[in-house]
């Protein structure tokens, strides 16, 4: 299911790495960071660059072609790039609802548990602070789809943690999600999340989605959006950018008029990964 991945900040910035293939190394960890009481171990991924570390990012990425999919170890550029160009460490844990790990876990997030989920984020940041070689000062969140969801969530509650964040055709809003969402998957994703035709269920809906929550936000936020999405419409994004402009925060905002749910066409991603690369820069990596 959720993909997240931590790039945290450390006090000695590794050598420059010319070509992302060198020095890179992957290794599966479980970490141990209280999930739950009676699951003490979150599946996870650690990624460093020959064991250096510089600064610092988590990355909340739900699988775009199945939601509910784990994220499993393999080559993948962009961390890649995190790991060797940017001197990031990268942290990735399949929380509450991942698939890959029994029936129990993958309904662990349904419902009235969505918010577990976050709290389980909220761990993890807890075992990174007492990392000694990373620097919980400098940690972005990164995600995309349900991901985008929990970058957001995220902000939301655990904003003085955070440097930024970064939303890839993100929900903001339960309610209007579900509205808006195409009808053949719509019953499908209430199953899940929950049928906000419930008054008690709407209500609880309501006080989890982030674009009412931009109060609490005052990190800077990178969202990008496909304008033809028709799983996350792309009013999911605008109003959330929305919100963010109108609480004087600070947003970078992508729309790609010729794309959907994500970035598929190669100049477009390009353009994505160069403009994530830029935020991360401003707000992630400088001193």
């Amino acid at each position: 299911m959720t993909q997240y991945a931590i790039l945290r900040a450390v006090s000695e910035r590794p050598p420059f790495i010319e070509q992302i293939q060198q020095g890179w190394e992957a290794r599966n960890s479980l970490l141990c960071v209280g999930l739950d009481p009676d699951l003490n171990r979150l599946p996870a991924q650690y990624r460093d660059g020959a064991n250096r570390i510089e600064d610092g990012m988590l990355e909340f990425c739900r699988d775009i072609v199945d939601a509910t999919a784990d994220l499993v170890c393999a080559f993948k550029p962009q961390i890649a790039y995190f790991v060797n160009e940017l001197g990031n460490a990268v942290i990735a844990p399949n929380v509450r609802g991942s698939s890959g790990y029994g029936k129990s876990y993958l309904k662990l997030d349904n419902g009235y548990n969505r918010e577990n989920t976050v709290k389980g984020i909220g761990k993890l940041l807890e075992w990174i602070e007492a990392d000694p070689e990373l620097d919980e000062n400098r940690v972005a969140v990164y995600g995309g789809s349900y991901g985008g969801y929990m970058v957001l969530s995220s902000m939301v509650n655990f904003n003085e943690k955070l440097a930024c964040g970064i939303d890839v055709v993100g929900i903001s809003n339960f309610i209007t999600f579900l509205e808006n969402t195409e009808e053949y998957r719509r019953d499908l994703r209430r199953v899940e999340y929950g049928d906000e035709r419930d008054p008690k269920m709407r209500e609880f809906l309501t006080s989890i989605s982030p674009n009412l929550h931009v109060d609490k936000i005052t990190k800077p936020i990178l969202i990008a959006q496909g304008a033809n999405d028709p799983r996350v419409p792309a009013s999911e994004s605008e109003q959330m950018v929305q919100a963010i402009r109108d609480n004087d925060g600070t947003v970078w905002y992508m729309l790609a008029k010729d794309e959907g749910h994500g970035f598929q066409k190669k100049e477009n991603n390009d353009m994505l990964r160069e403009a994530i690369a830029l935020f991360l820069v401003e707000y992630l990596l400088k001193e």
